[in-house]
């Protein structure tokens, strides 16, 4: 069967089962794969095959969802009978939660298979490249993939939608080294549209190649200060996640909790801090044409000149708290470049921190968010100093926005972002 009969027919099985409203959403992919291990290929694979469908009914105002990995019709229908199952339990809710007017639309075309040849060309470069440039990097793990994806939209209102989408990706673990000493590992992926540039000079790659030589030796910072801290793109995609989870998802506003719920039209920002959300690009890597609940997405403001202009409520969520709809699914972020370049960030910082990679846990509902700064180096009186050894941050996210003291002139893409280096001022770094 092809992909929009396989989705077409968990459609009517749901039907079958007595849904008197229902969505499917089929993701069919094969994946190329080049893996290196200790700075060698040591593997080449194709994974064929790869199935995801989401299926939600509505049984007398009752949902009942699942997810399955098969496209084989008897689990398709075993799922149907799940649903329903599953829907006993849940609350009568009339709210409608998908697009209900009909459309079909078709974005892009099958694309090819990858030039296997050039990936493996381009892996072994950068391996290449890798060792001769930063000898003192230990390149743990490189994965390349090549994705081929067609993701099908179907619901009983008749929404029809259709994407082809393929996309390279390239994720690094990797560590520095000293004799017998090592450094704490370090992760960086980034995708793009073609192999025309090396790796090297993707995203952020070098520079964090660079900085995992200087990691090996750390220090603690002396005592607690409140001080500045700078975020590099790549932690700053972490924490935009953070703070549209906390602030602006469908789960965080839906209750009616939300510190961003009644905010729209108000500063919740520094005046030259704006946020989009684009998941339609060129810029990007790959592109995102439709929401899970079956609209057609559009590039989307979340915040300009620190005003906040738009939120991610779904369908359901818009039509519970009368929220504006969201036109993004989210992710895709982008913020305009600023004035000031980053060596003259660094330079006007008397105490501080620059942040390459963030652990610990997800900020609840106030926004509070504390954990330690990895791959990360202290700045004192404007010079960039020692490797911060298990340095604790603690900010809120509120907070974070309305104390940004600059945004860089770089930004970086890393083909699913486009992000400039923020500076945030008092913050807690002990």
């Amino acid at each position: 069967m092809k992909n929009c009969e396989i989705v077409n027919y968990a459609l009517e099985a749901l039907k079958n089962k007595g849904a008197q409203k229902a969505q499917c959403i089929g993701t069919f992919s094969t994946t190329w794969e080049v893996n290196a291990l200790a700075g060698q290929i040591e593997l080449l694979r194709t994974i064929n095959g790869e199935t995801s469908i989401d299926m939600k009914g509505y049984f007398d105002d009752k949902m009942g969802g699942i997810s399955i990995s098969s496209s084989e019709l008897n689990v398709i229908d075993e799922a149907a009978q799940s649903c329903l199952d599953n829907s006993k339990g849940a609350k009568v809710d009339a709210t409608p939660a998908m697009n209900e007017e009909p459309v079909v639309k078709v974005f892009g075309t099958p694309a090819k298979e990858p030039d296997l040849e050039k990936m493996i060309f381009r892996t072994n470069e950068f391996l290449d490249k890798a060792r001769e440039m930063y000898p003192n990097v230990l390149m743990r793990q490189m994965i390349v993939l090549y994705t081929l994806e067609e993701s099908i939209y179907k619901n009983t209102f008749g929404v029809d939608i259709t994407e082809y989408e393929s996309v390279y990706s390239v994720s690094l673990m990797f560590s520095g080294f000293d004799g017998d000493l090592n450094s704490s590992f370090n992760i960086y992926g980034f995708t793009t549209k073609d192999l025309d540039t090396p790796f090297m000079d993707m995203a952020l790659v070098s520079k964090n190649l660079a900085q995992a030589e200087k990691m090996v030796h750390t220090h603690k910072y002396p005592e607690k200060v409140v001080g500045t801290l700078l975020v590099t793109p790549h932690c700053l995609k972490d924490f935009l996640g953070q703070l549209m989870n906390a602030y602006a998802s469908p789960n965080a506003l839906v209750g009616g909790g939300s510190k961003w719920q009644n905010a729209l039209d108000t500063k919740v920002a520094c005046d030259n801090f704006s946020l989009y959300s684009k998941p339609l690009s060129e810029n990007m890597a790959y592109n995102v044409h439709f929401t899970n609940d079956g609209f057609i997405a559009e590039d989307q403001p979340i915040i300009e000149n620190g005003v906040l202009k738009g939120m991610f409520a779904d369908h359901y969520t818009a039509s519970k708290t009368g929220l504006p709809r969201r036109k993004s699914g989210g992710r895709f972020y982008t913020i305009p470049k600023g004035e000031k370049p980053l060596d003259e960030i660094i330079a006007s910082i008397e105490d501080g921190i620059i942040i390459n990679r963030f652990s610990g846990g997800y900020a609840g509902a106030s926004g509070d968010l504390s954990g330690i700064a990895k791959n990360s180096f202290y700045i004192k009186n404007g010079k960039l100093c020692e490797a911060a050894r298990e340095t604790m941050i603690s900010v809120n996210l509120s907070d974070l926005l309305m104390n940004i003291d600059a945004i860089s002139a770089e930004t970086v893409n890393d083909g699913s972002s486009e992000l400039p280096y923020i500076a945030v001022k008092n913050v807690t770094i002990l």
